[in-house]
């Protein structure tokens, strides 16, 4: 979060954050967001570059920073675990919008903060890209927490040998990082992930003598999260 909401500072930002692993979210009052023919506000150029690390959330009360009380809202939770659409900012002031600047605002990727059936809540919860925040969060997770366990094993343990057995704990590690992924709610159940890696036998000798292990992979799927449905019955006599 920056307190400077200047758009060639939040430009600056976010084209920073783009590089590195981090999400930033920054909040906008220009009125031309909510507008379909403006190609210069915020949301719409950082939408044009497709920024996933980048997220913009319209709303007429910035002075009281939203964007951090959604922030903390959502970060406590563990990652990818919720969804950030539906949640209520404590102390921000939602903005009654019509129908059509809702939509101009989610055209260009934006996030809002209004009053839906008597429920004050973010819209939708996605990047200027259109990927959901909750996505980019838990993959970061999911991320850092293969390379902190398989780290901790190189540190812990007095040396992991190039044998099969060896390759095991390495294996373990990314299985253990995926499984919380499952009990979290960001890795589906089912398709269960599948993780492989090699036989020592089957590693270039090229590659033992530098002590590097390559073929390590892994296929999960997102359990992602329902945002809208449609109901459709029959009621009779």
């Amino acid at each position: 979060v920056m307190t400077s909401r200047v758009e060639a500072d939040v430009l600056l930002a976010a084209a920073w954050v783009e590089a590195e692993i981090k999400i930033y979210i920054s909040s906008s009052l220009d009125a031309d967001i909510l507008s379909a023919g403006s190609t210069t506000d915020i949301a719409y150029l950082l939408n044009a570059s497709a920024y996933e690390r980048s997220a913009v959330l319209f709303s007429n009360d910035t002075a009281k920073f939203p964007e951090a009380a959604w922030f903390g809202k959502q970060l406590p939770t563990d990652a990818g675990s919720t969804t950030w659409m539906f949640k209520t900012l404590s102390g921000v002031t939602f903005d009654a919008l019509t129908d059509t600047q809702s939509t101009n605002a989610r055209a260009k990727e934006a996030n809002t903060y209004e009053n839906i059936a008597g429920v004050n809540m973010t819209q939708e919860g996605t990047m200027s890209s259109g990927e959901y925040i909750d996505i980019i969060r838990g993959i970061d997770w999911l991320q850092a927490t293969i390379s902190a366990n398989v780290f901790g094993r190189f540190v812990n343990l007095p040396k992991i040998s190039y044998t099969d057995g060896g390759i095991a704990i390495i294996e373990s590690e990314v299985i253990n990082a995926l499984t919380a992924g499952v009990d979290s709610g960001f890795i589906a159940e089912n398709p269960q992930f599948a993780v492989t890696v090699p036989l020592a036998a089957n590693v270039a000798s090229a590659d033992k003598i530098a002590r590097y292990l390559p073929d390590v992979n892994f296929v999960a799927y997102l359990a992602g999260a329902i945002h809208k449905t449609k109901i459709e019955g029959v009621v009779s006599l």
